[in-house]
């Protein structure tokens, strides 16, 4: 539609992203091989040779929940396409938003992740011209069939979930020459907290300490007759039940407060969407030390607010040279962890 106010045309819709730079040196096929990219996943030997073999059971499994819903060729289908998605690779960004996203929705431990910069040699006859646009082609599905079909062997596609209006890149196994691992995060970069954060800290342990050495103990009380007392406020025990829930009530207090304290001294000139994100993936169990989430908080926060001093660290990683089977054997070399 076009714009009241200056007359450009513009789209809308369910899923709206423009490239944000024309001139991205991605769209030149000729540099692609001599541009860093980067993944983030669970898995420090990345991509592995031997991954699929070791889903292969779990596939199983899950199929045979399935077969109440589904027929065997469209079980057999579907176990093929799980285990032949395209790797996905793209900008430092995109990957610490990717890394954030799947602790924040797909529970994925926080510390178990690692940064991968990559080096690829792909033949630039075989990536598509200009790009595909996931606002109405998504790209995360892609298997190392799409590219094939095509003649290709790298699909390049503008983002509209991490990283929102970048290029990246879904491509073969064989596309990767090598890459380089980092442990995310990375303790050497981690900054100092300063004294008034500390003091913060401490108090708020001793605080917390305090509250769990008062806690009403429901562990006694049958969980079905424990969901009627909170429902009902059955006579005897609401007053325990009421003393556990002001209990939890003060411990949210005093870790929120934590929460808003780190993010005013590690989140500083932080995109809000992005630094609400990285909150989100960043949650704190309620027995863990306050001290230590806010070590991890700290040293995590790196990757966004210090992105040159983490690119340059992993830039300093011994490369790995990607040795994966033959085409024809492909099927059986990729990771789910896209």
């Amino acid at each position: 539609m076009t714009c009241d106010h200056c007359g450009c045309l513009f789209n809308y819709g369910r899923g709206v992203a423009a490239i944000r730079d024309v001139n991205d040196v991605a769209l030149d096929n000729d540099r692609l091989n001599g541009l860093a990219w980067y993944h983030t996943c669970t898995y420090a030997e990345w991509p592995s040779a031997g991954y699929a073999l070791a889903w292969q059971a779990e596939l199983d499994a899950a199929a045979s929940r399935k077969t109440t819903f589904l027929s065997n060729d469209q079980l057999a289908a579907w176990k093929e396409k799980e285990l032949n998605k395209a790797l996905h690779v793209g900008t430092y960004e995109a990957a610490i938003e990717n890394m954030l996203r799947r602790i924040k929705d797909q529970r994925d431990e926080p510390g178990a992740f690692y940064l991968h910069r990559v080096g690829l040699k792909i033949d630039p006859a075989r990536i598509n011209e200009g790009f595909r646009d996931e606002n109405e082609e998504p790209a995360s599905q892609l298997t190392t069939m799409d590219p094939d079909a095509e003649g290709l062997d790298a699909v390049r596609y503008l983002n509209t979930y991490e990283a929102i209006g970048s290029l990246s890149l879904a491509v073969v196994p064989e596309a990767i020459a090598w890459v380089q691992t980092l442990k995310l995060p990375a303790p050497s970069l981690a900054p100092t907290h300063s004294k008034p954060l500390v003091q913060l800290l401490d108090a708020t342990q001793e605080q917390l300490d305090a509250l769990r050495s008062v806690r009403a103990d429901l562990s006694s009380i049958p969980p079905r007759q424990l969901r009627l007392i909170r429902s009902l406020g059955e006579p005897g025990h609401s007053g325990v039940v009421a003393a556990n829930t002001v209990h939890s009530e003060k411990v949210y207090e005093l870790r929120a407060k934590v929460e808003q304290a780190l993010c005013e001294e590690y989140l500083k000139g932080i995109s809000p969407v992005v630094a609400n994100e990285f909150v989100q993936a960043m949650v704190c169990p309620d027995d863990m030390p306050v001290r230590f989430y806010a070590d991890f908080f700290a040293a995590s926060a790196v990757a966004l607010t210090d992105p040159g001093a983490v690119i340059a660290l992993v830039a300093r990683q011994q490369p790995r040279v990607v040795a994966l089977p033959s085409r024809k054997k492909r099927r059986l070399i990729v990771s789910r962890d896209w």
